[in-house]
């Protein structure tokens, strides 16, 4: 048997898979215009008055928003009626947005940011419409982080002492980042926060098959609470896969029993507050199971789900994993860092081998994939 080995530059695997890169007459790579949805430009760059794609739609609807050539400085004002259902675009490279007149200015720079999410803290960037009912939430708490890590790596002259958190954090990323999918109130573990709209869609759709890892500490619902151990048939059933109802099968990619004693390993600095829950009730180092999960999918509290339809209860729940290989064992929780360059690098990979074709070009300026708006 012969074996032929085709070795692929990243460029040349680009261009085989025809994601918007094409050469001109010298042969030198150049990056075909990259029309971005205008609805899109206005949710980043002006949260403020158009923070949502309702009030986007209005403004253009209401011709609000124009175009300006940076050549001829031309404008051109754009008015789409809802009804059409219109897409209009632009090409940020050769022309600016107005809204009301005023140049909508993008973020400075793309934010992410692994966080290791503690207890009883919603998946929220704030409660709005009832403070006064708001439960802790992921906003404040991520804005001290990010200031933190950039007050590590940039001069101090970049954050003036004057700014709060808020102010300091738009200025670099603008206001208009997010958390990648959703952890319950009561489970702690990573959680990506990003103004990087396409990889957030990567991550949490279901036909990116983007895998997820947890931690989850069971006993039995049964009296006595650890008369029935985790055997390997219910393991081989969840990974078989779960109706939930309302035809959901719900499956786990891998399951595996770990020995109690293995929790400091899987959980890092995580290990004590994962425990917290559960110490005044039990014996954390003899009594109940667990068990580490794999899923790609995110389907409503599915572990929580999945392990009460095998007899189990789960009393603590931890995510200690997301995608190919990103894992934070030395973050306590309530602390974050950036994603590494690789870290990056393997999350965009696992996004292109899923993407159908155009859906993806790379941005050699910025030297990462992005979408591409065709």
């Amino acid at each position: 048997m012969v074996v032929v080995v085709v070795v692929v530059t990243p460029l040349a695997w680009i261009e085989a898979c025809g994601h918007g890169v094409s050469r001109n007459k010298a042969g030198v790579a150049a990056r075909e215009p990259c029309r971005v949805v205008v609805e899109r430009v206005l949710l980043a760059g002006a949260p403020a008055v158009c923070g949502t794609r309702a009030s986007a739609k209005r403004a253009l609807a209401a011709g609000r928003v124009q175009t300006r050539d940076r050549r001829s400085g031309r404008l051109h004002r754009i008015c789409v009626h809802e009804a059409q259902n219109q897409v209009p675009k632009i090409d940020l490279q050769t022309a600016d947005l107005l809204l009301d007149g005023a140049p909508v200015r993008m973020p400075k720079s793309a934010l992410y940011l692994l966080l290791n999410k503690p207890r009883n803290m919603v998946t929220t960037m704030g409660n709005d419409l009832h403070p006064e009912k708001s439960r802790p939430h992921l906003r404040r708490l991520v804005e001290e982080q990010i200031i933190k890590l950039l007050l590590q790596k940039q001069p101090r002259d970049r954050i003036s002492a004057s700014d709060s958190a808020q102010v300091a954090v738009e200025r670099e990323f603008g206001r208009r980042w997010f958390p990648v999918g959703r952890l319950d109130a009561e489970t702690s573990g990573l959680l990506l926060i990003t103004n990087d709209g396409f990889l957030c869609h990567a991550l949490t759709h279901p036909d990116f098959r983007c895998s997820k890892k947890y931690v989850a500490w069971v006993v039995s619902t049964r009296f006595p609470r650890f008369c029935d151990p985790v055997t390997p048939e219910v393991l081989h059933t969840l990974c078989d896969g779960i109706h939930l109802g309302c035809g959901q099968l719900a499956r786990a990619q891998t399951a595996r029993l770990v020995p109690l004693a293995s929790s400091e390993k899987l959980l890092g600095a995580g290990t004590d507050h994962f425990h917290d829950s559960i110490k005044d009730r039990y014996n954390v180092t003899k009594d109940g199971y667990l068990v580490e999960l794999t899923l790609d999918q995110g389907l409503n509290r599915q572990i929580r789900r999945m392990m009460r339809a095998v007899g189990y209860r789960v009393e603590a729940l931890a995510r200690t994993g997301v995608g190919c290989g990103v894992t934070a064992a030395e973050l306590a929780p309530g602390e974050a860092r950036f994603l590494t360059r690789h870290e990056l690098d393997a999350l965009y990979e696992n996004a292109l081998c899923h993407a159908g074709p155009l859906d993806v070009i790379y941005d050699f300026e910025a030297g990462f994939f992005r979408r591409a708006q065709l």
